[in-house]
Formats: C-alpha cells, sequence, structure tokens
C-alpha cells in the first residue's frame, strides 16, 4: 500500500516535471535575425500536447509578416525543431536534405508528427472533455475551439463556430 502510494507520488513529480519543462521550452524564444528582418518563434518538440499544423501555421504567418522567402524559410524552421522532430530532421539523408525545398520539409513534419487516426482521436477527446479544476473558462473554451478544429478540419470555420 505504501509503496503504491511513494510510485503515484513519483508519477505526479515526473509528470509535473515534464509540464515545466515543456513550459520553459515554450517560453525560451528565439530570436533570428536575417538582415533587416526578425522573427520569434518557439521550439516544436513533438510532446501529445504540441500540434504541429498549429506550429506550421504559426512559423508561416510570421515569416509571411516579415516577407520571407520560402528559402529563408527553410533555412530558418530546422532550427526551431527540438527533441523527437529535431532527431527526425537529424536522420533526413544530407543529400536529401538538400534537395529537400521548404514545401517538403513542410509535407515531411506533417506525416511524421500528425497520427492517421488524427480525427477520431481528437474527436474522442473531444466527447470526454471536461473543465478541469483551476482551469479558467476562456482557457476552456480555446482548448475546446482547437479540438472541434482537430476532430473536423475539413469543416470551414463558420460551421465550426
Amino acid at each position: 500500500m505504501m509503496q503504491q502510494q511513494l510510485d503515484d507520488v513519483g508519477q505526479q513529480i515526473e509528470q509535473q516535471r515534464l509540464e515545466l519543462e515543456h513550459l520553459r521550452l515554450q517560453q525560451a524564444r528565439p530570436l533570428f535575425t536575417i538582415p533587416g528582418i526578425k522573427i520569434c518563434s518557439e521550439f516544436f518538440c513533438c510532446r501529445p500536447a504540441e500540434n504541429v499544423d498549429l506550429f506550421i501555421d504559426r512559423f508561416n504567418r510570421q515569416c509571411q509578416a516579415n516577407n520571407y522567402a520560402d528559402y529563408q524559410k527553410h533555412l530558418i524552421l530546422p532550427s526551431l525543431l527540438r527533441e523527437a522532430a529535431e532527431v527526425i530532421y537529424q536522420n533526413i539523408p544530407p543529400a536529401e536534405k538538400q534537395a529537400m525545398n521548404y514545401d517538403a520539409l513542410v509535407q515531411l513534419l506533417r506525416m511524421r508528427f500528425s497520427p492517421t487516426h488524427a480525427c477520431e482521436l481528437k474527436n474522442v477527446e473531444l466527447q470526454t472533455r471536461i473543465q478541469r479544476q483551476g482551469e479558467m473558462v476562456t482557457e476552456y473554451a480555446v482548448s475546446i475551439q482547437q479540438l472541434v478544429h482537430e476532430a473536423f478540419p475539413e469543416l470551414d470555420n463558420d460551421t465550426r463556430d
């Protein structure tokens, strides 16, 4: 009985440690400079709470605001990858990396980090999602909106709302 409680506490501590590490990585915002152009972005680690599509969309919006060309985005994006995402990128043969353009890199990341049955999984998660203790209503609403977007990507924004 006591050992089980100790194991449970150990698991809770490890979970909180991982959450803190994730928050630390999210708050570390690198600043990239290409003559006269700057971009701040988050790292992508490919953890369960992260969404590759949102990461790429956010990255593209920042690049668009700075008028980046695809070749510039292709140079910057790999430097924002961490942990599993970085390992996947590092395992691409050098010749293939050189031949790969930005769109191919994005496609590779999306294929690798978007589960094949993500819509079904997100639909189940949406159906079972409840407001957590201490979670603000706005945070809960944003979470629901995100799950709806991931569960039903084919719907237009008006239908989703």
